[in-house]
């Protein structure tokens, strides 16, 4: 067995022994305290939430696929985060490949959108932490205003001017499987050779997506936890960053409830609450997930 795949199913079997471990440390009668808190207003707003955050997806989509409506490209959404949340070690990506392939859209080209998608995903969420650390004082103003703008600078360089950060992945290593690969990724992320114009759009919608998506937890924490804003938003961050990571588990079972638990530390908020909103959290993603796929594939169709 390849020694990465074997160490991917290592921390999965973690992250299951921890998902079991905070089951049965889990008071399910907070747990029912917490969804007698949210209104049907609130979860009618949780809703259009997500709808929202579905439709600026589509419209970044639409961005790299001028040819395709915001309809097609509003259900390839639907599809993609559906089984992003299914299928465990980030194997969901493959399910934009396929829908793409679907309308002769190649795979180099289709896996260019997911590596671009996730490069802008990464920039936004880290100026979001840094935003955020500097107003929480968690770290030295000093250093937040540091790495802000070290993150300024960064997005602004990768909108216009990317190649720099092609030059950045090495292609002269003595193994031919690594320069192999290396000149690969270089091909299939400079496949997408955007103007500046649509690079821009593409970050101003990636901003709107995160910040939708941040304000998801924070109305269900604020609501249910009372938190403050800004420790909602922090906590919301820190959960948000360990979703990154290739090693989740179906439903991102485990994984979602330790981001959240860090998320809570880090933000100096109870952790036995943050046991149960871990848990409701996950909840309320794989639910809206679901349900938004099926009302898409119902009221908007395959075509």
């Amino acid at each position: 067995m390849n020694k990465r795949l074997f160490l991917k199913e290592i921390l999965n079997l973690d992250l299951l022994s921890f998902f079991i471990y905070i089951m049965t440390k889990l008071d399910f009668k907070l747990f029912k305290e917490m969804s007698s808190k949210v209104s049907p207003l609130i979860w009618l707003l949780i809703f259009l939430l997500f709808a929202l955050l579905y439709l600026f997806k589509a419209l970044r989509i639409k961005i790299l696929n001028s040819e395709f409506q915001v309809k097609k490209t509003y259900i390839i959404t639907a599809y993609h985060n559906f089984f992003l949340m299914l299928l465990p070690l980030k194997l969901g990506e493959l399910a934009y490949i396929k829908k793409l392939k679907e309308e002769n859209i190649t795979v180099t080209k289709s896996l260019s959108d997911v590596i671009l998608f996730r490069i802008y995903d990464l920039f936004l969420v880290g100026l979001f932490s840094m935003a955020i650390l500097l107003f929480s004082n968690v770290v030295g103003k000093g250093y937040s205003i540091l790495f802000l703008s070290i993150f300024l600078v960064a997005c602004l360089t990768f909108i216009i001017y990317p190649s720099l950060f092609y030059k950045l992945i090495p292609s002269n290593q003595k193994s031919n499987l690594l320069k192999k690969t290396a000149t690969k990724l270089k091909d299939v992320i400079g496949s997408n050779n955007l103007p500046v114009s649509k690079k821009t759009s593409l970050f101003i919608y990636t901003l709107f997506i995160w910040l939708i998506s941040f304000s998801i937890w924070v109305v269900l924490l604020t609501q249910i936890t009372e938190a403050e804003l800004l420790s909602a938003f922090l906590a919301s961050i820190i959960s948000t960053i360990t979703t990154f990571l290739p090693i989740n588990l179906p439903a991102n079972i485990g994984l979602t409830q330790g981001g959240w638990m860090l998320g809570f530390y880090v933000a100096n908020l109870p952790l036995d609450i943050g046991l149960a909103f871990s848990v409701f959290a996950n909840a309320v993603y794989v639910i809206y997930t679901t349900l938004i796929f099926f009302i898409s594939k119902l009221f908007i169709g395959n075509n």
